[in-house]
């Protein structure tokens, strides 16, 4: 009888811990929901630039020094407040060939999740100092707060090409 009790207790603690594991990842499924394929069309901005821009490393570098805001936009000119992003820099070195012993361009990534909207100083005085032709930075998984579906819903990425 005390064998039968304690079987029914472990298959109740296994059922428990099943049902509690299962509730963050319907909440994460609500997190990561895109409404860009809605009537809401989004565009993200870091100062002047949104997607697919292109800038000059010393302009960026001026940019970082204002301290801009990561931003989004629908298409009616609504801005939504951004919770956090991810920062991904495509990094270009130089490093020497095995087969070759020539040296050669190689690209490595770097990056980071950023709470707010807002580099940190860190970040800013890292590109500042390497910044370089030919490297990109992309602003990625950027959440925001939906307040009609109370949700923090992803928003469009954007990257920004170094000339």
């Amino acid at each position: 009888m005390q064998k039968t009790s304690t079987f029914s207790f472990i298959i109740t603690l296994i059922m428990l811990s099943f049902f509690a594991t299962a509730q963050p990842v319907a909440k994460q499924v609500a997190i990561n929901a895109d409404t860009t394929k809605g009537k809401l069309k989004l565009t993200a901005s870091f100062g002047a630039y949104t997607n697919g821009s292109k800038a000059f490393a010393a302009d960026l570098k001026r940019l970082l020094n204002a301290n801009p805001q990561l931003k989004l936009k629908d298409d009616k000119g609504v801005f939504y407040n951004v919770i956090s992003f991810e920062i991904t820099w495509k990094k270009k070195d130089v490093s020497d060939d095995i087969r070759s012993g020539k040296q050669k361009t190689v690209y490595y990534y770097v990056g980071g999740n950023i709470k707010g909207n807002v580099l940190t100083d860190s970040w800013k005085e890292e590109i500042k100092g390497f910044v370089q032709k030919d490297e990109e930075i992309t602003f990625g998984t950027i959440l925001y707060f939906d307040a009609k579906k109370k949700v923090n819903v992803k928003g469009p990425s954007l990257v920004l090409t170094i000339l």
